[in-house]
C-alpha cells in the first residue's frame, strides 16, 4: 500500500524506510465483502494516532484491529470524534481516532450482509490532546460548573450504586447481611443517623403497669417472631408507705435478670441505654413481680426492638 504525503511516495513495508512524515493520508479505501479489509495491514509504529473516516452504504461490522507481529490481530479501541463511548467496531458512517500502541493496524469487515463501506484515513505522529478527542463523556451523575453531584437527590428513592455520604432511611430494621459484607449507613426518616443503642421511633416500645400484689405481671408484650425487646430504661414510683423489691424477668416464669429496691414514697429511674437489659429469647414478654403486696407501684419501661 502506498501512502501519499505532499507529493512524496512512502512505502511503509519497504526495508529501508525513509524518515516518516508527520501526517500521512490514505484515500480510496473500500470494503464490500466478508473479511475484506477497508485498511489492509499497515505498519503504523512511527505514528501516535490514526483517524479513520467511514462512509458508504453498507450493512456489516468493521472491526478495528492491532498487532505487534502482523499475523495475530486483536480488537483495539477508538474514540468517536463526535463524542460518546469508546468502541472497537464500526457499523455506520462516522469518524474515529485510534491511539497507536501497536505496530500493525488493520480494519476488517468481520460481519457482512450487503453494500460497500468506503473510507479515508490519516496517521499523525503528534496526537491531539484528550479534550480535543472527546467532546462528551458518559458518566453516572451530573457534572456542573460548580462541582459534581450524585445520581439520586435528597428525598428521592435510593437507586443505583452511588458513592454515598448520607444514609438510607428505615422505619424498621433492614434485612441482616452476611458477616464482613459492606452495609449502608442507617438513619431514621428525618435523616438522623442511628447509632446503637438508639433506634428510630418505630422501633421504640414503651408500656406502663401498676402493681399492688405479688402476682407476676406482663409489662412489655412479645414483639413478634424473631424480634427481641431490649430494655433501655425503667421508672418505678412507689406510692406506698413501705419499701418493696421489684423482680424483672425476660419471659413469664423465667429467671430474674434484675431486682430493684424501691423506697417508700420514692421514684427510682434506671437508665440502661448504654448497656440495655437484653432479652434472652425472641418473641417473649417481660414481666414484673413485687416481693410483697403494697398500696401500689407504678412502673413504666422503654425498650428497643432488635432482630438479632
Amino acid at each position: 500500500m502506498a501512502i501519499e504525503d505532499m507529493g512524496t511516495r512512502w512505502n511503509p513495508s519497504a526495508p529501508q524506510m525513509p524518515a516518516a512524515p508527520s501526517i500521512i493520508d490514505l484515500a480510496g479505501l473500500t470494503a464490500g465483502a466478508l473479511n475484506a479489509d477497508l485498511i489492509a495491514a499497515v505498519d503504523v509504529s512511527v505514528f501516535r494516532e490514526v483517524t479513520v473516516q467511514v462512509g458508504g452504504t453498507f450493512v456489516g461490522t468493521l472491526t478495528l484491529q492491532g498487532s505487534l507481529d502482523g499475523v495475530t490481530f486483536s480488537p483495539v479501541v477508538a474514540v468517536p470524534v463526535a463524542g460518546g463511548v469508546l468502541t472497537t467496531t464500526v457499523t455506520a458512517s462516522g469518524m474515529w481516532i485510534i491511539p497507536v500502541s501497536f505496530k500493525w493496524l488493520r480494519v476488517r469487515m468481520t460481519a457482512y450482509t450487503s453494500g460497500t463501506a468506503t473510507g479515508l484515513a490519516r496517521a499523525a505522529t503528534m496526537p491531539l490532546p484528550i479534550d480535543a478527542l472527546v467532546s462528551t463523556v458518559t458518566i453516572n451523575g451530573t457534572v456542573t460548573a460548580s462541582g459534581t453531584t450524585g445520581n439520586v437527590a435528597h428525598d428521592a428513592v435510593d437507586s443505583g450504586n452511588p458513592v454515598k455520604v448520607g444514609g438510607i432511611a428505615y422505619a424498621a430494621d433492614p434485612a441482616a447481611v452476611s458477616a464482613l459484607d459492606r452495609t449502608n449507613m442507617y438513619s431514621d426518616q428525618l435523616g438522623k443517623l442511628v447509632i446503637v443503642p438508639l433506634a428510630c421511633r418505630a422501633l421504640i416500645v414503651q408500656a406502663t403497669v401498676t402493681l399492688t400484689t405479688t402476682t407476676e405481671t406482663t409489662i412489655l408484650a412479645a414483639a413478634g417472631a424473631g424480634i427481641y425487646l431490649d430494655v433501655s430504661w425503667i421508672m418505678l414510683t412507689n406510692t406506698s408507705a413501705a419499701a418493696v423489691r421489684v423482680d424483672i424477668r425476660p419471659v413469664t416464669g423465667g429467671s430474674v435478670l434484675l431486682s430493684l429496691n424501691v423506697e417508700a414514697s420514692k421514684t427510682l429511674i434506671v437508665d440502661l441505654s448504654d448497656i440495655p437489659l437484653l432479652q434472652t429469647t425472641a418473641n417473649n414478654n417481660w414481666t414484673l413481680q413485687l416481693s410483697a403486696a403494697v398500696t401500689d407501684v407504678r412502673i413504666t419501661a422503654g425498650s428497643l426492638k432488635r432482630s438479632a
